[in-house]
């Protein structure tokens, strides 16, 4: 468990696996704001300007019987500015309750409290019950998600990708829930619904094949000049590609006459 409770903390080109916590809070990284974090007790700095950059948060777990926030990244209280979670990887995280509680959100990304989302890959988060989105839940109006695809996460047998509040914004970003009345409360921009095209979904690659949607389907961001993707290519290419990988070569020919 990584707890972030610094001024202007920033973690970078980490990885947060194998964490274990109980009864509802999260596994792998908490970012907190205030006096005290309820999970931990421990006192707290005022903060803000967190980032977490170029990092992989998977295999993750939290269980007990309540309901769960956030098993992989969680952003517990607010800051300003808002944290910033970018170039990351969140997968295979999972919550257990143990009771019949249905309110677990997000056990990929909890954003209980306003964050930033950018070129995130959020994939195959799980809770083994539950009726909210297990891939990204925006509980506070304010939070930004951008460039980010969030696919087969799952709670119980039902596939819910990305859920949250009205005032939620999404620019470019990729998830089924695009394509229901659900989205209506949210602001959408040039976002998409389809399958992503992952190169190989189920063996754990989730850079995009040939024909994704995923590529050149991103907005050019402030921070993205001479910024790595999370395999360490150029961000830009051409345009940015969305999710957490940036395909380096870009396919064409050459005719010539003579």
């Amino acid at each position: 468990l990584a707890l972030i409770g610094m001024a202007s903390g920033r973690l970078v080109d980490c990885v947060a696996t194998g964490g274990s916590c109980i009864n509802g809070y999260c596994g792998g990284i908490t970012i907190v704001n205030g006096m005290t974090d309820n999970s931990t007790d421990l006192p707290i700095r005022k903060v803000g300007g967190v980032v977490i950059d170029r990092c992989v948060v998977t295999n993750n777990t939290s269980g007990g019987s309540g309901a769960f926030g956030g098993v992989g990244i969680r952003v517990s209280q607010s800051q300003t500015p808002k944290p910033v979670i970018r170039n990351t990887l969140v997968a295979r995280n999972s919550g257990k309750t143990t009771g019949t509680a249905s309110a677990n959100y997000g056990a990929g990304i909890y954003l209980l409290q306003p964050g930033v989302v950018e070129n995130c890959t959020v994939v195959s988060n799980a809770f083994n019950q539950g009726d909210y989105a297990a891939g990204i839940y925006a509980a506070a109006a304010g939070a930004s998600i951008a460039n980010t695809v969030v696919w087969g996460n799952y709670a119980g047998d039902a596939q819910r990708d990305v859920g949250g509040v009205a005032g939620t914004t999404f620019s470019h970003c990729l998830a089924p829930e695009f394509a229901t009345a659900a989205a209506a409360s949210w602001t959408l921009d040039a976002c998409l619904s389809g399958n992503p095209l992952f190169k190989d979904f189920d063996g754990c690659d989730w850079t995009s094949a040939s024909k994704s949607p995923l590529r050149d389907g991103g907005t050019t961001l402030p921070w993205m000049g001479g910024a790595l993707d999370l395999a360490g290519n150029s961000r830009k290419v051409q345009k940015p590609d969305i999710g957490c990988y940036e395909c380096p070569f870009r396919t064409s020919f050459i005719l010539q006459l003579r």
